[in-house]
């Protein structure tokens, strides 16, 4: 885990409430700004807080540049934007953390925003949506139009329904004690996404707010269809009614469908000029519906993430 814990000057607040996290990875174009913003919005929202770099494993003096600027800093050595977050949110002081990019795309001058409804008690989880704000100079169109969509959309189906537009936002508060109670396990991008299926798996309170979203100063980390990927992996992992025990239920049911039409017709039906003989498909149908409910309620019973979110 840690190969270094340090704390700048007036890097620890006595009694924070509120805890800044941000993750790192040679992000000295900009950290020093990005804590200085933090700083910002934790006086405007009128809040004592802390901010918390975490480092995983940069060779441009992020670290120190993070140090000066008077955060407090501990360092991840396994690599990944999750495991970066989930160093950060054990190791918060605050009971609120605010999560968000080391990168200058989110701005923290209105953090309080988004902790407001986590310190009232109004959710659990706060997440500052950014399509309202974006545009093809802070988005890839692809991102915009197509993953980010798509992702939330499944999202959604597997949260039965939550109201959540931009899923995949990096700038979120939420009640620390209960998103640690959710043991999150993935290392890497996919992170955004088990929070939100584990927190709606537990009932706790999802809120969204437009937030906007500027551009990145530095190169991005984000591997466009690695980490789509990954998060595809991992929602069929948590959420495998989603895309295996509902479709495995229709086919079932459609074979058993055609299973009785064959009894009634067993030489088939006339469409037109062919003929449609049922008892061939039904089999098939019954074979692979059967088969796909069957590896769906075992996921839903046994996967090590859903099972008391332990490995």
């Amino acid at each position: 885990m840690s190969t270094q814990d340090a704390a700048g000057p007036s890097g620890v607040f006595e009694d924070p409430t509120v805890t800044i996290v941000l993750p790192c990875l040679n992000e000295a174009a900009s950290i020093v700004a990005c804590i200085e913003e933090a700083k910002r919005g934790l006086r405007r929202a009128g809040l004592p807080g802390e901010v918390l770099v975490v480092d995983n494993g940069s060779t441009d003096g992020s670290m120190d540049l993070a140090l000066g600027a008077g955060a407090r800093v501990v360092c991840e050595s396994v690599r990944g934007y999750g495991s970066a977050l989930r160093r950060g949110i054990a190791d918060a002081l605050g009971e609120v953390v605010v999560m968000a990019d080391a990168d200058l795309t989110y701005d923290l001058s209105r953090l309080g925003e988004l902790t407001g409804p986590v310190l009232d008690g109004s959710v659990d989880l706060m997440l500052g949506a950014r399509l309202d704000g974006t545009n093809h100079g802070t988005m890839p169109l692809l991102h915009r139009f197509v993953g980010t969509p798509a992702i939330s959309f499944l999202l959604r189906r597997a949260c039965g329904g939550l109201s959540v537009r931009d899923s995949q936002s990096g700038y979120r508060a939420f009640n620390a004690a209960k998103i640690r109670s959710l043991h999150l396990k993935a290392t890497g991008m996919e992170f955004a996404s088990e929070m939100l299926i584990r927190a709606s798996q537990e009932g706790l309170g999802i809120g969204e707010k437009p937030i906007g979203y500027r551009p990145r100063v530095g190169d991005s980390k984000l591997d466009t269809f690695t980490d789509g990927w990954r998060h595809l992996q991992l929602i069929l992992l948590l959420a495998p009614q989603l895309l295996i025990l509902w479709p495995g239920a229709l086919l079932l049911s459609l074979g058993i469908a055609v299973s009785v039409a064959s009894v009634f017709n067993p030489y088939g039906f006339e469409l037109g000029s062919l003929l449609w003989q049922p008892i061939f498909f039904a089999p098939i149908l019954v074979v692979l519906g059967s088969a796909a409910v069957l590896s769906g309620v075992v996921l839903v019973h046994h996967s090590p993430l859903v099972t008391n979110g332990k490995a």
